[in-house]
């Protein structure tokens, strides 16, 4: 569902990369080989690109490029591709926007993508130099990993097919409200909403009203979110956690109801209500799913019952070894590898790789190449008569083959890279891998990896020896 087409996007990023090095980024520049193939990437039809549009009405000023999508259309305002995208420029956006009442508006300069709603409500509590700033429902940078998993809202489909990214505009709209200018109240509030719509945008294919949304489908969310999440440092309550995030929600329904943007709706109950959903829900800590057997189990089951075997062994390999994420899956091309020195490079860190592993890719580039794959990509799959770079839903395919194993023992049904990563930090540090090597391995930060690993983790780990005072930096004085 409302896919990206990720060649096209690693297109758009080798173009706008080379433009910044030829020193060449003039707008008509940007907009030809970056912003149309991002554009086509999202979905959009070329052919119904107008551009130097001019608006309805009397007006000498014009859009850059205008998509009729059905009755529906959404204008695009492009910079430069050295442009600091600011104020002035989402003021500029809105102005036309608001000439035509056209809801939705993309600005760019090539590489940040700001996604701009016209209807969004803005207020005088502001300090904000400007309210429309408000308005931004998304400000993507498409060389952020982190931020490209919410691109996918910025499709037509995203937009205009399923509506889905009305969540998002909702969410901007309570932050207009209660929070316009962010902070880090903001923040806490935000990654429950974010995650929260996302989640139910995936499962549900479509804008639901938010009157309809039940607690319960918020609480198989929070279900949903604990099997993909790690032990924090100090264990908190549980329940307490989930009524914290069943509270973000209820006050964002609760403000957008004041406001006159919302009707009845069925977060009015207190924390309390979500705790007795809880109540008779027992929530085991995931068992350790990463063992020996299970590895050798499912690399058995993936050889016999997968017609592209090699590459997804080898794509559960990888995540045992390295942590990698579906976006760096996704992402693997030739530049990765040096085979001869067996080694992986990821993000400029040369990793060691193990001598089958380097095999595996040397296999599959040759299968690539004898199947006729021009493409540097290292993970292919093959539909609509053709090979394309392997996208996020074959990866999810791939995990949910393991659940066939067997389907009355629950363990099967959790993995996956994340599971995966959160699983293999712990054993690299009982296998007496250092914090920084685990980091640097899995490319995963300290601080995320401090909730992986408990302060219990470390004092029943870490043996300290007397040998610790003679290297230490200040023994002179303390010895």
């Amino acid at each position: 569902m409302f896919d990206v087409d990720y060649d096209l996007l690693e297109e758009a990023r080798k173009n706008y990369k080379l433009l910044i090095r030829t020193n060449r980024t003039s707008q008509e520049n940007i907009k030809n080989h970056v912003t149309v193939k991002i554009l086509e990437s999202l979905g959009y039809d070329s052919m119904d690109f107008d551009y130097e549009s001019s608006f309805s009405g009397k007006s000498n000023k014009r859009v850059d490029i205008s998509i009729r999508v059905g009755d529906d259309k959404i204008y695009i305002e492009l910079k430069n591709g050295n442009k600091h995208l600011d104020v002035g420029d989402i003021e500029q956006l809105h102005d036309y926007l608001n000439k035509d009442e056209c809801e939705w508006g993309i600005l760019t300069n090539g590489r940040r993508i700001v996604l701009i709603n016209y209807k969004i409500n803005t207020f005088p509590n502001s300090t904000y130099t400007s309210k429309k700033e408000n308005k931004t429902v998304f400000d993507i940078d498409i060389f952020k990993s982190e931020q490209l998993e919410y691109l996918v809202f910025l499709t037509k489909e995203a937009i205009f097919d399923t509506e889905v990214t009305n969540y998002f505009k909702l969410i901007s709209q309570f932050k207009a409200i209660k929070y316009p200018d962010g902070g880090n109240s903001w923040k806490v509030y935000k990654g429950t909403l974010y995650n929260f719509f996302r989640y139910y945008s995936f499962k549900k294919k479509e804008f639901i009203p938010l009157e309809q949304i039940r607690i319960n489908e918020f609480k198989d969310f929070l279900l949903y979110e604990k099997e993909k999440k790690s032990k924090i440092n100090r264990k908190p309550d549980k329940l307490n956690t989930f009524a914290n995030k069943y509270s973000h929600i209820r006050t964002m329904f609760t403000e957008l109801k004041r406001n006159n943007l919302l009707g009845p709706h069925n977060f009015e109950e207190p924390r309390s209500k979500l705790l007795e959903l809880f109540m008779d829900k027992k929530l085991d800590e995931d068992e350790d799913i990463l063992s020996l057997d299970n590895i050798k189990t499912i690399l058995d089951y993936l050889e016999l019952n997968s017609e592209n075997s090699l590459r997804d062994k080898l794509i559960f390999l990888l995540c045992v070894y390295m942590g990698l994420e579906r976006f760096t899956l996704i992402n693997l091309n030739k530049d990765n590898f040096d085979l001869k020195r067996k080694v992986i490079i990821i993000e400029e860190k040369r990793i060691p790789l193990p001598e089958i592993l380097c095999n595996y890719v040397k296999e599959l580039f040759n299968i690539n190449k004898k199947n006729g794959i021009k493409g540097s990509y290292l993970f292919y799959s093959y539909y609509d008569k053709r090979y394309r770079r392997i996208t996020e839903s074959n990866m999810n395919d791939i995990f949910n083959k393991i659940k066939n194993i067997d389907l009355l023992d629950k363990k099967w049904t959790k993995f996956s890279p994340r599971t995966i990563r959160k699983h293999l930090i712990k054993q690299m540090f009982y296998n007496k891998y250092s914090i920084e090597q685990i980091s640097y391995i899995t490319g995963m930060n300290v601080n995320s990896i401090s909730k992986i690993i408990s302060q219990e983790d470390i004092i029943s780990n870490v043996k300290i020896s007397k040998r610790i005072i003679s290297s230490h930096p200040f023994c002179n004085i303390i010895n």
